[in-house]
Parts: C-alpha cells; sequence; structure tokens
C-alpha cells in the first residue's frame, strides 16, 4: 500500500462524498448533493431557508478531513522547474449560493445581511484552515496560492461593487493576507463579466488569471 492510499484508508470515513446514495454523483464538504458530469449540479439548497441560529446550528466541515501531509513531497519533485500551487480553491462564494440558492442568497444581501455574514465566516472558515495547514507543512516550497470564485455573468458583475465590498472583499482579502503571509502570490481564477471589480481584487492584493 503506497503512503497516498495509507492516508485515503485513515480517511476514508469522513470523506464527504464517501459511500453516496443512487443519483448522486458527488457531494460537496458542505452537505450539497450533486448530480451530472463533473461536480453536476446541486439537487438540494439545506440553508435555503435557514434562520441565522440555524446557520450556526449547521453541521459545518471539520479541517481535519483534510490531510496536508503529501504536499511538500509533491512540490518538492518539480521546485526550480515549475511555479508550484497550493491552498485550497476556496469557491467560498459558489458553495453559499449552493447552500441556500442563488436567488436567495442575493436577496439575503439585502433582507438578512448577517445570515449572509455568518455563512460566508463559516464557508471561508473551513477554507482558511485547510491552506493553513498546507502552508505551515510546505509553504517554503509554494509559489502561489490559487483560488477560484466566478463574480461575473456575460454582461458584468452578479453583483454591484458596493455589495461586493460589503459582502464578498472581506472573506478574499481574508484569503489573500493568509498567502501574503506565508510569501506567497495571491492568484484569483474568476470567470464571467467582472472588469468592474478588478479594483476591488486589486486592493485585496489578488493576481488575475
Amino acid at each position: 500500500m503506497t503512503s497516498r492510499e495509507r492516508v485515503h484508508a485513515v480517511f476514508a470515513h469522513k470523506i464527504p462524498d464517501y459511500q453516496l446514495p443512487p443519483g448522486v454523483t458527488w457531494r460537496s464538504p458542505f452537505g450539497i448533493d450533486r448530480h451530472g458530469y463533473g461536480y453536476g449540479q446541486p439537487l438540494n439548497h439545506p440553508l435555503a431557508e435557514a434562520t441565522l441560529a440555524q446557520v450556526e446550528a449547521y453541521p459545518w466541515p471539520d479541517p481535519s478531513w483534510m490531510s496536508a501531509s503529501l504536499v511538500r513531497a509533491d512540490a518538492e519533485k518539480w521546485k526550480g522547474e515549475y511555479a508550484i500551487l497550493g491552498g485550497e480553491w476556496s469557491p467560498f462564494w459558489h458553495d453559499a449560493i449552493d447552500l441556500v440558492g442563488m436567488e436567495n442568497l442575493l436577496m439575503l444581501m439585502y433582507d438578512a445581511p448577517e445570515v449572509v455574514d455568518s455563512l460566508l465566516n463559516h464557508i471561508v472558515d473551513y477554507y482558511y484552515q485547510i491552506s493553513e495547514r498546507t502552508f505551515q507543512e510546505a509553504g517554503s516550497v509554494l509559489d502561489i496560492f490559487f483560488i477560484g470564485n466566478d463574480f461575473g455573468t456575460q454582461i458584468g458583475p452578479l453583483v454591484s461593487e458596493p455589495m461586493f465590498r460589503r459582502f464578498l472583499l472581506p472573506p478574499l482579502k481574508r484569503l489573500a493576507d493568509l498567502g501574503h503571509r506565508y510569501g506567497l502570490k495571491v492568484m484569483l481564477h474568476c470567470c464571467g463579466g467582472f472588469a468592474p471589480l478588478i479594483p476591488c481584487l486589486a486592493e485585496a492584493g489578488i493576481v488575475l488569471a
């Protein structure tokens, strides 16, 4: 048994998509059942009608599910030959959409901002802690903290700049600050027409890709 197989054997019972029920092709760490090609489409929005108390009480994932013990060895194989990416992809915007639904999320930004704040804080806490574990293990052999969220449509941003600054810039900056603390460049993948948001992203210290 290889070291990678041994790690999988230890953590298998904690993997979110371990032993999926019929019709579910993937389950996110946040309990979203999906069906279809690749990651598929969400089959449920478990926090669609949630109050602040229900968001706080949700069974949020445990960062200990993830092991960074193999990252350094993998990165060292290519150090000096390629730029090495590391850390969690951290698609917190997409996870929030999956948990409450797109329309609900946009309405909650106006009607219940404290619910959105709590939702995003819990999601980003998970990604932040996993990435920090990775950087503690292998930060000295990594070059780039590469994250991804799609904030644009075909004609412009999904939210206005003021709403972006209110809700989405703080978690982005929190993640960027983590990468910078370990001496990494922070690169963002972002699809869609997000050009009006570029000044905000620059403020967070993010390189666009």
